[in-house]
């Protein structure tokens, strides 16, 4: 009987050993050291996961935030959206060109957009919308360093009530393709 307890002990504390290090790379993942280092290491030492830091919107009054989430009249979403506050301050995502401001919605000039290319590393000839944000700089050929201030969010549960306060994001890659936008989560 007391040798099966000490195989028992020697089999936990071998389960021990082996859990431990891995619930502790899984805390770390969750909180984005070992993504951000995972992902410097295999993208020459840029980090690509730009949304780690942000909240994605799940479901609301409005239905899922999700980027493929269907939509009333059979349509589909086609961009992740990202919780954002009003006035919360909204960077460059990767090192970009900032190609413009628009408008989101044919006449109704209040809720804008802004147009990003990427030009350089991973990101580079990748293209970008961020919808409900009003520009802070002016749009121009000048490249810009990640983390740049390019905008701050409006609300629009102002328009959608009941909506949590989000930014839209769109993208496609260098070859015209949309991307979903939460592979970068």
């Amino acid at each position: 009987m007391a040798k099966k307890q000490i195989k028992t002990k020697k089999i936990l504390m071998l389960l021990l050993w082996i859990l431990l290090p891995l619930m502790l790379l899984y805390l770390l993942w969750q909180n984005g050291k070992v993504k951000t280092m995972v992902s410097k290491a295999l993208h020459n030492g840029e980090d690509i996961y730009f949304l780690k830091d942000f909240k994605l919107r799940t479901h609301d009054a409005h239905g899922s935030g999700a980027y493929g989430a269907t939509r009333s009249g059979g349509k589909t979403h086609l961009g992740a959206d990202v919780i954002f506050r009003k006035g919360q301050e909204v960077k460059a995502p990767f090192e970009c060109i900032f190609v413009r401001e628009g408008q989101v919605y044919s006449g109704d000039a209040k809720y804008r957009l802004i147009e990003l290319e990427g030009t350089k590393g991973y990101f580079k000839g990748y293209k970008m919308k961020i919808m409900y944000c009003t520009k802070v700089i002016e749009p121009s050929t000048v490249v810009l360093a990640q983390h740049t201030l390019l905008a701050k969010s409006q609300d629009i549960s102002e328009k959608y009530s009941g909506i949590t306060p989000h930014l839209h994001i769109e993208m496609w890659d260098a070859s015209g393709n949309r991307v979903n936008p939460e592979k970068f989560h």
